[in-house]
């Protein structure tokens, strides 16, 4: 009743577990998951790009279809024609070169059936070793990129403290302990948003006097 009252109320709210920092949403659906900007929420937001590309349009020629259960050849998006073709198109999926491909499991049906996949559309963004520009705030910067950063020391619980003063927790709501270089590192390991890694705060920076 809790979970249904939280789904369909606007105002309510699902939370992820009865602990008192428990993970919590408003109404149990995608968007309010991954875009209600609520101080509670500590799920990150998805962002898109401005601009997305249309769906390419169905495959109709046959030729370079792979059956399930072989290699697929390219990487990119394959379509899964049924032998039956009263049943039609079905959902894509995105495939990597070598992968096996795999079967289909139509609506109403409790078994597995042999398809065949045609590509719609090849991956050629990663041939050239890089990043795609959309996808250059998907990882975080290369420290050693600058070799004037500043290095964040981190440490596990449980670990010896490699450096004294102050360490924060991202995984325990930011928590803050000062420690001491040669203490153990507190716990737990696991966070209610995922495991648990201290990071140093650093100090700011003098600038040197010429």
């Amino acid at each position: 009743m809790s979970l249904l009252f939280g789904t369909l109320n606007k105002e309510g709210r699902v939370y992820a577990n009865d602990r008192y920092d428990a993970r919590a949403v408003m109404r149990w659906t995608y968007e309010s998951i991954f875009f209600d900007s609520v101080p509670f929420n500590l799920i990150p937001p998805i962002r898109f790009p401005a601009q997305l590309a249309k769906c390419p349009t169905r495959n109709e020629d046959s030729t370079g279809e792979v059956w399930s259960g072989r290699q697929i050849p390219v990487t990119g998006i394959w379509e899964p024609w049924p032998v039956d073709p009263k049943i039609g198109v079905r959902c894509p999926n995105y495939y990597l070169v070598g992968d096996t491909a795999s079967q289909y499991q139509f609506e109403g049906r409790d078994t597995l059936e042999d398809v065949r996949w045609r590509l719609i559309w090849k991956d050629s963004r990663y041939m050239s070793g890089g990043i795609p520009s959309e996808e250059d705030d998907y990882f975080a910067p290369d420290l050693s990129a600058n070799l004037n950063a500043p290095v964040v020391r981190q440490a596990r619980p449980g670990e010896v403290c490699p450096e004294s003063g102050e360490w924060y927790a991202p995984h325990l709501n930011n928590k803050t302990f000062r420690m001491s270089a040669g203490e153990i590192m507190p716990g737990p390991e696991l966070g209610s948003t995922g495991a648990v890694i201290w990071y140093l705060k650093l100090r700011p920076q003098t600038p040197s006097v010429d």
